[in-house]
């Protein structure tokens, strides 16, 4: 069996996902947005869609 080489995470990578698993969790964007200094429109423009990913079943 051959594997695929693991990704290497950087901080983006991370951000990205707490700030996924947060909304998937139903924390509030605002408070997402104060905790990674970053704007509700951005968390809106590039993660609220990706929230519903998380959270249905495989």
């Amino acid at each position: 069996m051959v594997s695929e080489p693991v990704k290497e995470s950087t901080p983006y990578s991370c951000r990205d996902t707490f700030i996924t698993e947060q909304l998937s969790n139903g924390i509030s964007p605002t408070i997402i947005a104060k905790w990674c200094d970053t704007s509700v429109k951005m968390i809106e423009t590039h993660y609220f869609d990706l929230s519903v990913i998380n959270v249905l079943p495989l």
